[in-house]
């Protein structure tokens, strides 16, 4: 997100903090420099298909399911010249014919969602994610609307994690084999 992605990164700076960014393969072809700013500035890029096809993912058949992870991974690639290792499925439903369609990646989870798609306090959503805050967690926290609450519900979390001694971490080699 042109608005909040640049916010994300500054705050990530300033707390010396590493996250894994699931980024919609149209959107890294329509932002390029956004995009490799966040390799730059030593974060992950991420496969969250190219579409976002929320509404419609969970009964997306064999070939459509393929193509979005597919031409995911290939935005990615063509526009940062690096191949993700991850991949997040829209609303987290993992249909029928996700594993099949993985071709190398990883899938992702999360521990403890911010459930910031309906709008809240910043201070509600830093709870909930500080709450299941602990080595390894996956802590998930979206961009876009509401930003400005987004980006501050994130340096309440960032704030929280560093007075907890918690580390922002990219995960390491031992958690990226392909299975």
């Amino acid at each position: 997100d042109p608005r909040c992605t640049p916010a994300i990164l500054d705050l990530l700076k300033d707390f010396k903090a590493q996250a894994s960014f699931f980024v919609i393969g149209r959107r890294v072809r329509a932002l390029p420099g956004l995009a490799r700013r966040i390799l730059d500035e030593g974060h992950a890029l991420e496969n969250h298909t190219f579409s976002h096809p929320a509404g419609s993912w969970w009964v997306a058949g064999p070939v459509r399911t393929a193509r979005e992870i597919e031409d995911g991974t290939r935005a990615i690639r063509e526009t940062c010249g690096v191949a993700p290792r991850f991949f997040r499925a829209p609303v987290g439903m993992v249909n029928p014919w996700v594993h099949a369609a993985l071709k190398g990646l990883k899938l992702a989870g999360w521990t403890a969602t911010a459930r910031d798609a309906c709008p809240d306090a910043p201070s509600r959503v830093a709870a909930r994610l500080l709450a299941a805050a602990r080595p390894g967690a996956i802590l998930l926290l979206h961009e876009g609307a509401g930003w400005r609450h987004r980006v501050r519900a994130l340096e309440l979390v960032l704030k929280g994690l560093q007075s907890s001694g918690l580390p922002c971490l990219l995960p390491g080699p031992e958690h990226v084999s392909a299975s």
